[in-house]
Order: C-alpha cells, then structure tokens, then sequence
C-alpha cells in the first residue's frame, strides 16, 4: 500500500544503485518503519549531505537490523531520471510528495448537442483525453439524454492502449409515468452497453478509475438501440481527478 507520513526523515550510507540500509531517524523525525509502516511503500527523496546527488521514486519499506528501503522505481533524479550510483557519505533519506503524485482535478464539457440515430458507436469528442505513462484517475459522467422511443440507448466507457480501468453506470433514480423505479444498471468494466429505455430525459452517470502501465486514451461512446430511434446527449461534462 501506497502510504504518505509527516516527519519521516533518516541517513544512510548505501553507496552504489541498490536497497537502502537505513541508520535511524533524525532528532525530532520519525523512521521509516514507524511513519509508513513494514511492507508498505512510499515516495522517498535521497540527498547527499556533501554532495549535489538526489533521486526520488517509489520505494518499499522494509522493518529489520537494520531498517531498509528499496528503491523500485525513479521518478526523477540528477541521473537523467535514473538511478543514482551513490558514492561514499552521508545522505538524508526522507518521505516526500513529488509532482507527479499531487491529486490534479480537471473538467471537460460538451458545448453542442451529439445525436445518433445508428446503432453504430458515436464518439462524444469532447470528454476524448490522453493519459501518460503511469498516471492513475478517477472519472465521473453526467450525461442528460433522451430518446425519441422508448427503444433505448447505449453507453459505452472504453480506455485504449496501455490502460484498463473499471467501474460502474446508473440512471440518476428519477420516476418513470407510472412511477415505477428506474432500475440501477451496473456494468463492472464498462465495455459493453449501459441501456436508457425511457423517452424522457434521463441523467446518465458514469464512475470509472482508469490506470495502467503505458500511455493511452479514454473515449465515451453512444448510439441507439434501434435505427429508427434518435439519441439525443443534449449536455455532458467529465470530472476526472489524478490519484497516486
């Protein structure tokens, strides 16, 4: 588990690339077996106390005589973004927060309509983005749409290249004419159709965490169930939000 700790700070004096051997925490900081935990991970930054070596990245903690931590993977460094062969000296060892793992909220909307009338997939443009290598994101829908029959509409949630992701899609509960239930429509990777069987207005909601190893894209999708109905997405938007 991916872990974060105030007042997480020790030495070592590791030399080469390899897992850190730590020596202790520093007056007024905590160890890192003791602010992130035996097994657990967490961003470190390495600085050498004489010297202009860094390095940040991703590293698992590890309780023992002594403590250590690995390093498994570099988000940055005076290496060019590898790692650091870390010569003789003292270097801090501390708990960080890089860039990259700071929560990044964004929105997407539509500004025009989008109709279908096929039962071909229809790309709602607009809410297309591209992720990068390695980033993690929770996504949230709303999608007020209406058919022209009850013939219904399908959704679809497709992330493309290196990333999977999975989640779920519901009606916003609103009452039919003859106030039955809407029933709640869950699809658990979002691959396949959510269906809109009602005329009316109805407010589509999507939630989805996307993640993957390798650059890609994430699209939505509509189109009718039926060729001589029309879907109408008279309103969209997209939160999505960058996690660790």
């Amino acid at each position: 588990m991916l872990k974060y700790a105030d007042r997480v700070r020790e030495t070592t004096s590791t030399t080469g690339t390899g897992q850190l051997s730590l020596n202790g925490a520093v007056a007024g900081f905590r160890t890192f077996v003791a602010g992130i935990g035996d097994t657990h991970t967490c961003v470190y930054a390495i600085v050498e106390q004489s010297g202009t070596a860094w390095e940040m990245g991703l590293g698992t903690v590890t309780a023992g005589a002594p403590d250590k931590l690995s390093r498994d993977a570099v988000f940055s460094s005076s290496n060019g973004g590898a790692l650091v062969n870390f010569g003789a000296g003292t270097k801090d060892v501390r708990c960080e927060l890089d860039a990259s793992h700071i929560p990044v909220a964004f929105m997407q909307r539509t500004t025009s309509n989008f109709t279908s009338a096929v039962t071909t997939d229809t790309e709602i443009t607009p809410l297309t983005f591209v992720a990068a290598a390695g980033e993690n994101w929770v996504m949230d829908y709303a999608l007020w749409t209406s058919c022209s029959s009850t013939q219904g509409a399908r959704f679809k949630w497709s992330p493309t290249g290196g990333f999977t992701g999975a989640g779920e899609a519901w009606h916003d509960g609103i009452t039919n004419a003859d106030n039955a239930p809407i029933q709640q429509m869950k699809d658990p990777d979002l691959n396949g159709p959510t269906v809109v069987t009602q005329a009316a207005h109805r407010l589509i909601k999507i939630h989805a965490i996307l993640y993957g190893a390798a650059a890609g894209s994430v699209k939505l999708f509509f189109s009718s169930l039926n060729a001589a109905n029309t879907v109408t997405v008279n309103a969209s938007t997209m939160r999505r939000e960058r996690v660790a």
